[in-house]
């Protein structure tokens, strides 16, 4: 009897150190992979200097409130929003949206959503242009290794960038959807340069002189 009664001493000895973290290892699994399926979709556009964002909460989940986050360096966040209440829903999956009407400019952003309780949203990168009035912009100004030429090409129409020198000589030709031109200039004679942009079939060309170093 004396043998049986200390194996069951043995057997029912518990290192609870050990036990605490299976159990908060258990737990920590269980919350990421919760946060990782709350949104089923998030996006993220520019258009006219502002930034749009929008998440999809999948059925069934629901949160207290959203926050929305932006950073600079993807460290370090800022809450610039914020959607109060109950969010989602138990039976159909929910939208949610937010403009950043004051983005910083011509930098790298970060932006990401918080669900009050339940996680984050992967992290959506995103830059964005202060494009003039005429919607377009050049720089550096002067140029001695990479011109880069912004415009509004939200439709992602087919884009066509000519370069020549004085002479009217063409020197560069290049065609895009996308709503930039990035030009290695480096190897190109300093002096002064006419730029030809064309941003669709449906508006005038955009003729702007350029400087190289």
């Amino acid at each position: 009897m004396i043998f049986k009664k200390n194996i069951y001493k043995s057997l029912i000895k518990i290192d609870f150190k050990k036990f605490t973290s299976i159990v908060v290892i258990l737990w920590c699994n269980l919350t990421l992979g919760f946060a990782q399926s709350i949104a089923e979709k998030v996006e993220i556009y520019t258009f006219k200097s502002e930034v749009y964002l929008s998440c999809i909460l999948s059925s069934g989940n629901i949160c207290n409130g959203i926050d929305i986050l932006r950073s600079e360096d993807s460290i370090n966040y800022e809450t610039i929003g914020y959607i109060s209440g109950t969010c989602g829903d138990i039976n159909s999956p929910t939208k949610y949206s937010f403009i950043d009407k004051t983005p910083i400019f011509n930098t790298d952003l970060y932006y990401k959503f918080y669900f009050g309780g339940f996680g984050e949203s992967a992290v959506l990168k995103i830059k964005v242009f202060n494009l003039n009035y005429l919607g377009y912009q050049i720089y550096p100004q002067p140029a001695n290794n990479v011109l880069t030429i912004e415009f509004d090409n939200k439709e992602n129409f087919e884009s066509e960038l000519s370069i020549f020198n004085l002479s009217g000589q063409e020197i560069f030709s290049e065609k895009t959807s996308q709503p930039f031109f990035k030009i290695d200039v480096s190897d190109y004679a300093a002096g002064l340069y006419v730029l030809k942009l064309k941003k669709n079939q449906f508006s005038e060309p955009i003729v702007s002189k350029i400087i190289i170093q």
